[in-house]
């Protein structure tokens, strides 16, 4: 019982924050949509490009894939082959899924660690973009340690659900 309620402390903010984050990608893929249209229709029926449309598009997208990536993998709505997957009996899909999982926290882990020290590395130089918005590097470089965190977190409860499961303890 001890062990259910703090993984229901971790859980119920982490659901929290992951429905935030799904409700902020879906306005943020809108805004999207309307900066690429209006660069669209100014650059080819005005002839004048605007210069702020590309680079927020861009930091959109950043943002559109890493903070996605861990509720996609909550839902577990990443691209998969599973032909051979569902072949294979249950007790062996819960060994390979674990394997998965835990290569997931190394590889969120790792970049993880490195997207940090790039971050840190472009604010203590006040590193900015080579464009005319010249927005300070760190503010979008840390939507990836963002989204890195948020899959290490989720990784890491799909490792002890999997283990759950295989000690027959969750079907």
């Amino acid at each position: 019982m001890q062990n259910q309620s703090v993984f229901h402390i971790i859980t119920v903010p982490r659901d929290k924050l992951f429905r935030a984050i799904e409700k902020t990608s879906e306005w943020m893929l809108l805004a999207l949509g309307v900066m690429v249209f209006y660069d669209v229709v100014m650059r080819y029926l005005f002839n004048s490009p605007t210069i702020w449309a590309l680079e927020l598009s861009e930091y959109c997208l950043v943002f559109l894939a890493f903070a996605g990536a861990a509720d996609l993998q909550k839902k577990k709505k990443h691209i998969k082959m599973d032909f051979f997957y569902k072949k294979l009996s249950r007790q062996t899909r819960y060994i390979i899924d674990l394997i998965i999982y835990l290569l997931t926290v190394v590889f969120s882990y790792i970049l993880l660690a490195k997207s940090v020290q790039m971050t840190l590395i472009a604010y203590k130089y006040n590193s900015m973009s080579n464009s005319l918005l010249e927005v300070p590097l760190y503010i979008p470089y840390a939507i990836v340690p963002f989204g890195m965190g948020l899959l290490l977190i989720q990784a890491i409860t799909d490792v002890v659900n999997s283990i759950k499961k295989l000690a027959g303890k969750e079907n």
